[in-house]
């Protein structure tokens, strides 16, 4: 699974910031590792120097291997929420992505009782 940080915006990306993301990203995704080819997880300042209520943006692009994308976002005014609630959106949306493979590549259990396995 590969990890790119993005920051767009002009607060600092510190050495703290960038450890908890690391480990906030390997314990909300690391039960989907082998389903996931890559993580790019984007900071940005909405309002820019101007500040305000929820103008910390993160936004976590997830690419799978069998299935396309998850994209999730959350909005906070405290950059390390944002990052949170966003990495929590994106463990709960790869969950559903993959319980939604397994059903379609499953037999049903009609098929299965008739004896008639594809």
């Amino acid at each position: 699974m590969a990890i790119s940080l993005q920051v767009k915006s002009t607060f600092e990306f510190s050495p703290a910031l960038s450890a908890h993301i690391e480990r906030r990203i390997d314990h909300g995704l690391r039960v989907h590792a082998a389903h996931i080819k890559s993580v790019v997880l984007r900071l940005s300042d909405v309002n820019g120097p101007r500040h305000g209520a929820d103008d910390k943006l993160t936004r976590i692009d997830i690419s799978l291997k069998a299935a396309g994308r998850v994209v999730t976002s959350a909005r906070s005014g405290d950059l390390y929420a944002s990052v949170n609630r966003s990495i929590a959106r994106a463990r709960a949306a790869v969950s559903r992505r993959i319980q939604q493979l397994n059903e379609h590549t499953r037999p049903s259990r009609l098929t299965e009782a008739n004896g008639h396995v594809p």
